[in-house]
């Protein structure tokens, strides 16, 4: 899930000040952040604290941003926490399982992927002693498989993982490549980060 998060800004003078990060509900005394509306947090004059205020970071927010600037400090602790954020994307969709044909479900954490490569890895070398025909558990029960049909769910899983990883590449890259805060939070990384679930055998 996608989480909100907020830029720190000090709006007399149109700067940020620090990486966009969730509230800090102690912050300089102020109780209950999370329960105050956008608006109220974007300008904390009201609260006793004139010229500073917390902006969302979201396509609704982004032309507001674009009349702020940052250092170039902030600018590259910015473009880290960014890049971050898409490792740990992608490792929640890597982790978070494949549908296969519409019918049932692996999962894909460290130890599920551990027991796919063993399994596989027996069967390339121990063919001949394992019966053509076997179970194996998934989250939606006991499914049969052929030598045949696991071989082809092992490669479209590492498939799966590949394009996983292929992507996180693609987004840094593009990440690398801007040169301004302006271009940056402009990025909606978590909706790039396209690579679907579901597997066909």
């Amino acid at each position: 899930m996608q989480e909100k998060l907020f830029f720190y800004v000090d709006n007399k003078n149109k700067n940020i000040l620090d990486i966009p990060k969730k509230l800090n509900n102690s912050w300089k005394g102020i109780i209950g952040l999370n329960f105050l509306s956008d608006e109220e947090l974007i300008d904390l004059e009201w609260s006793g604290h004139p010229d500073f205020g917390f902006i969302p970071w979201n396509a609704e927010y982004t032309n507001l941003l674009k009349n702020y600037k940052c250092t170039d400090k902030i600018f590259l602790l910015f473009k880290n926490f960014i890049k971050e954020c898409i490792f740990n994307l992608r490792q929640e969709v890597e982790n978070g399982g494949v549908e296969v044909d519409d019918k049932y479900f692996i999962s894909t954490d460290d130890s599920s992927k551990l027991l796919l490569h063993t399994m596989y890895f027996n069967i390339i070398n121990n063919s001949e002693k394992i019966e053509d025909e076997f179970k194996f558990k998934t989250a939606n029960g006991i499914v049969k498989f052929t030598q045949k049909e696991f071989k082809s769910l092992f490669n479209s899983i590492n498939f799966f993982i590949k394009n996983c990883l292929e992507k996180e590449i693609e987004l840094i890259d593009i990440i690398d490549e801007k040169n301004s805060f302006l271009e940056l939070i402009e990025i909606d990384f978590y909706n790039s980060f396209n690579v679907s679930n579901k597997i066909k055998l």
